[in-house]
């Protein structure tokens, strides 16, 4: 995996880069790394892992609506960490995936 935080020409960039590989966004930094790839179907235990997910993010979303909640989850944030995140995977805490 390369990283990078000064590239002018890789910086901020994401996405998939033909079949090879693809670009994320970590903080700041641009990530390449290799393309995943996916042969299986789904078992229902990820289907339901995914369902789980989502209603954690539309919960996490909804939360972030009201500034009192951004305000008391901004003051628990790490660095390089994203307020959103923190507030799924508190929303997710206690679900069994």
């Amino acid at each position: 995996m390369s990283k990078s935080s000064t590239n002018i020409i890789t910086h901020g960039y994401s996405g998939k880069v033909g079949d090879q590989f693809v670009m994320k966004n970590y903080g700041g930094i641009t990530v390449i790394a290799m393309k995943p790839t996916f042969t299986k179907p789904w078992s229902e235990k990820q289907k339901a892992c995914r369902r789980n997910f989502g209603r954690a993010a539309h919960a996490a979303a909804l939360e972030l609506s009201k500034p009192e909640t951004r305000e008391r989850y901004a003051k628990q944030l790490k660095p390089r960490q994203n307020i959103l995140n923190l507030v799924v995977s508190d929303k997710l805490k206690g679900v069994d995936c």
